[in-house]
């Protein structure tokens, strides 16, 4: 499974043959019970008080409309990109090193929060672990053939970490631009054994091996399915709250969502088009301001 930046890099290594097909893994789709988040948590609640002074900062000196730690990767996601290219990008004079390690780490610990309880293990990230293995259960019964001896998804972080979370792994770094995650299937002394690597990053050698909890060393893929079955949804649209009598009124509710966004984005871009026109001098630069640091 590759961040989808990095599957630029198989376009030059093999020919382009592939299907695609999202509706059984159903990554694209949007699951409304996604938002569930463990927020009343007293962990939780220690860790947004120890770190209120740096999510100020941010808010303040981002220049973001209504900050909160949903917005955090407009802010991450920038100030990461800006240190990947420093000869066309500074960063603004509110951020400094050891500022930008502590947005990582809250970045990362905000991250872990999307996949922290037992529901949004198995709705964010179960679909795809279910995907993969019964595409093991089929390679080892010989339904698949000979080939492919090599599956790959091209995936967000955020999908990433969701099916580590359903395997029980958490990173202490969340995954970064152009990670790789490796599930390999193993026939050693007659078993069939489930190996799991991370390479987080296209600059590093570095591959991590990762126990999976609950499966023991080696871990056996009859093993494996039983230790994350919970995690697996055998009706993933049902639980999601896509079908029933609520269904029609999330769909219209989405759509409507959709349009009103639509509508605004192009009043403002008409607007900003105006005042150009005007001559008027217009910046919108949100990682700017001149603040110093805590």
């Amino acid at each position: 499974m590759l961040n989808w930046r990095g599957s630029r890099c198989l376009f030059t290594l093999y020919p382009e043959q592939w299907t695609r097909n999202y509706t059984k893994i159903l990554i694209v789709q949007r699951c409304p019970l996604n938002s569930l988040r463990s927020g009343t948590r007293k962990w939780y609640v220690r860790w947004l008080s120890d770190n209120e002074d740096l999510i100020k900062y941010i808010g303040d000196n981002s220049q973001i409309p209504n900050f909160d730690l949903d917005k955090l990767w407009m802010v991450y996601d920038n100030l990461f990109c800006m240190l990947q290219h420093t000869d066309a990008h500074k960063w603004p004079s509110w951020i400094n090193a050891s500022v930008f390690d502590r947005v990582q780490d809250l970045y990362d610990g905000y991250s872990r929060t999307k996949y922290h309880t037992d529901v949004l293990r198995r709705l964010r990230g179960g679909a795809l672990l279910k995907d993969i293995l019964d595409r093991f259960v089929a390679k080892a019964n010989g339904s698949l053939g000979v080939r492919p001896k090599l599956f790959a998804y091209s995936a967000h972080d955020t999908t990433l970490a969701a099916m580590l979370a359903s395997l029980g792994i958490y990173p202490t770094v969340f995954p970064r631009y152009a990670s790789a995650v490796l599930l390999e299937l193993h026939r050693k002394d007659g078993e069939l054994i489930v190996q799991v690597f991370h390479k987080n990053g296209t600059d590093i050698d570095d591959l991590y091996y990762y126990e999976i909890p609950g499966c023991g060393d080696p871990c056996t893929l009859d093993a494996l399915r039983l230790a994350v079955d919970r995690y697996l949804p055998t009706d993933w649209t049902t639980e999601c709250g896509l079908a029933g009598p609520n269904v029609m009124n999330y769909i219209v509710s989405t759509a409507i969502l959709a349009c009103s966004t639509t509508l605004l984005a192009g009043i403002l871009l008409l607007d900003i088009m105006l005042r150009k026109k005007r001559r008027y001098n217009v910046t919108n630069d949100p990682l700017i301001a001149n603040e110093e640091e805590p």
